[in-house]
């Protein structure tokens, strides 16, 4: 609306063109990937060698965090699918899962997994195993909190705004009614 009105359709357009990128099945899998694969040892190691990739990992997180997040905030005005109360807790859910089993699992991890982190921790005089074991455990538990949390909000919201239709659907029903009773 706040584009000028002849510059609207090609806005739109080119808003079209980008709807198979905004699918929540696509905002997940590019989700998925982005965290999963940024945490390989191998890349995760390499940004630490080179300022380029590191910067390139940076703009990974923000757009991939921005693309899951898109279906959740009905971003699309050309929507042709809407999450519902329970599908947005459901996706939510499934968003958080990578988090979840890598911070799991870098938690646990009795290891260094990413060796770059080696000597740094032991120029600190601190252990790098037991800091790779506070970072999954932030990554698990502080990651998947905030997720659900905001799942909820989403979940209530959603029910909220269902309500609101359901009570505006009985007023015009209930009004229909009244209408036909004082014709008779």
């Amino acid at each position: 609306r706040s584009t000028p009105p002849g510059g609207r359709p090609a806005l739109a357009r080119r808003l079209r063109r980008l709807r198979p990128l905004t699918h929540p099945a696509t905002c997940l899998a590019v989700f998925w990937l982005t965290v999963c694969l940024t945490h390989l040892p191998a890349f995760y190691d390499a940004t630490l060698r080179h300022a380029a990739l590191h910067d390139v990992e940076h703009v990974l997180y923000l757009s991939a965090g921005a693309l899951m997040w898109w279906p959740m905030l009905d971003g699309d005005p050309f929507p042709g699918w809407r999450l519902n109360g329970f599908a947005r807790l459901a996706y939510v859910i499934v968003a958080m899962l990578p988090m979840t089993l890598l911070g799991g699992y870098l938690d646990r991890e009795m290891a260094l997994v990413y060796s770059g982190y080696a000597a740094p921790a032991r120029a600190l005089g601190m252990s790098a195993v037991a800091d790779q074991q506070q970072a999954g455990a932030i990554m698990w538990v502080l990651g998947s909190s905030l997720m659900v949390v905001c799942g909820l909000w989403q979940a209530m919201a959603a029910l909220i705004d269902e309500e609101r239709r359901l009570q505006v659907r009985e007023r015009v029903a209930d009004s229909a009614l009244a209408d036909g009773a004082r014709e008779r």
